[in-house]
């Protein structure tokens, strides 16, 4: 009767193929898994890249536009020195020539005085 039970039980032969596509299929699985976490971190990467290079450009476009204010502001007032300066010297240059009018005038004066007296 032993023997009996033991024929009559099927023998099992495992099925490799169903085995290997469940492996597959989970291998599938991680590595979609891993695809779409290596997606968001170049995603995440490119996104930080973009961002840092538009705040360096933001960063260089302030640094041209404050350097050619620096240079008008410089010209501007490098030109009001040259003209103070021009200024300065055609003031001294009319207090001169006052200066040696005052000098005709008391000179002439003197001349006169001198012939009234005579």
């Amino acid at each position: 009767m032993a023997q009996q039970q033991k024929q009559s039980e099927p023998i099992k032969i495992p099925d490799f193929q169903l085995e290997f596509r469940d492996f597959v299929n989970s291998f599938n699985e991680k590595v979609k898994t891993l695809q779409s976490s290596f997606n968001t971190f170049t995603t995440l990467t490119t996104g930080v890249l973009v961002l840092g290079f538009l705040i360096l450009v933001f960063a260089l476009a302030t640094m041209l536009i404050q350097s050619w204010q620096l240079t008008s502001t410089f010209q501007t007032e490098s030109n009001q020195l040259k003209i103070q300066g021009d200024v300065i010297n055609n003031d001294v240059t009319v207090q001169k020539s006052m200066l040696d009018s005052q000098a005709k005038i008391e000179k002439n004066l003197q001349d006169i005085k001198n012939l009234l007296q005579k």
